[in-house]
This record gives C-alpha cells, sequence and structure tokens, in this order.
C-alpha cells in the first residue's frame, strides 16, 4: 500500500530534471573510468568535460563548493592543451591506466537507472519514480562506490601524472554529492 501523498506536476517536473542532469554526470563518470578515448581526451582539453558534470549537480544549491573547487584544478590542464598534442594527453591518460569496463559498465547502469527515473517523473509513474532511485542508492551503497573509490585510489598511487589525480579529485567531490558522505580526496 502507497501512502505516499501524489506530487504536485511541479514536483515532478523538478525531479525528472534532477534525475536528467545526474544521468549526465554518470555519463561524465562512465567516460572517466573506462579506457581513455579520443573523444574524452577532447573533452578533458576543451573543458567540456568538467562543464558537463558541473551542470549535472547545479541542482545541489549547496554543497557543490568542493565539486567547483576541485573542478577548478582541471583549468591549467586545459589551458596548456593548445602547446600539447591530443595524441600525447591520450597516451598520458592512459600510461599506468587501462581504465576498468566493467566498472564504467556499473557507470553506465547508474546513467540509465537515473534516466529511466526522469521518464518515470515525467510521465507521473511516481512509483517507477521511487523503484529507479532505490535501485540507484542500492547499488552505490552496496557496492559501486567502494568500487569507484578503490578505481580512484589507484589512479592517485603510483606513477600517474597530474591529471589523474585531478579527475579522482573532480571524481570524488561528485561521489560525495552523490552519496551523501564525506569522502577524503584520494591520495
Amino acid at each position: 500500500m502507497n501512502d505516499l501523498s501524489p506530487l504536485t506536476p511541479e514536483m515532478r517536473n523538478h525531479m525528472a530534471s534532477v534525475a536528467s542532469d545526474r544521468a549526465k554526470g554518470w555519463e561524465c563518470v562512465r567516460q572517466a573510468v573506462a579506457p581513455a578515448t579520443d573523444d574524452f581526451v577532447a573533452q578533458l582539453r576543451d573543458g567540456t568535460w568538467v562543464s558537463r558534470l558541473l551542470d549535472s549537480m547545479a541542482w545541489t544549491n549547496e554543497g557543490g563548493e568542493r565539486l567547483v573547487t576541485s573542478a577548478r584544478m582541471i583549468l591549467p590542464y586545459e589551458r596548456g592543451a593548445a602547446a600539447r598534442s591530443a595524441e600525447s594527453d591520450l597516451v598520458e591518460l592512459s600510461h599506468g591506466n587501462p581504465g576498468d569496463e566493467a566498472l564504467a559498465t556499473s557507470c553506465a547502469r547508474q546513467r540509465d537507472w537515473c534516466q529511466a527515473e526522469a521518464d518515470s517523473w515525467r510521465s507521473g509513474d511516481e512509483e517507477a519514480g521511487r523503484k529507479h532511485r532505490l535501485q540507484q542508492f542500492t547499488d552505490l551503497d552496496t557496492s559501486l562506490l567502494d568500487r569507484l573509490l578503490d578505481h580512484l585510489s589507484e589512479l592517485t598511487s603510483g606513477l600517474h601524472s597530474d591529471i589523474h589525480v585531478v579527475i579522482a579529485r573532480i571524481l570524488t567531490a561528485f561521489l560525495v554529492l552523490e552519496s551523501g558522505r564525506n569522502l577524503p580526496d584520494p591520495r
């Protein structure tokens, strides 16, 4: 028995917008943990990737300061892009970081659940919207968050480049907002 009051159309639209934005954020996470591609390198170099990630969390109103601060760390990388070839950036991103296809698939599943949630709210199917939201947080809490944090820790250990550290910190800030947990920056 569902004893929750129905949401107003405005609230459903807001929930749909937030879920859709979060789906875009999970796509950014997926790109960052997958094996590096020319497209990902181009988005890092021109600022598209970090802008999309920031936009995906604009709904937070507060608490996003860490994400913004972490995102600013990528500015020197973007500014120096003209002095480097995209090919050298791809080699740098791939060095010591082959990516994790299974983890990228899990992030794609989060993205898809967020989008399904958005579609449910838009259609007025509140029960399905709640179900998709629960799927996301259950998956994040039971294994995905730990797997992501382990991956980000690996990015910052060993002989990886500064861009790996920057990406790891940006993604950790995103995960703070997604999980509601106070997570330390990877070292």
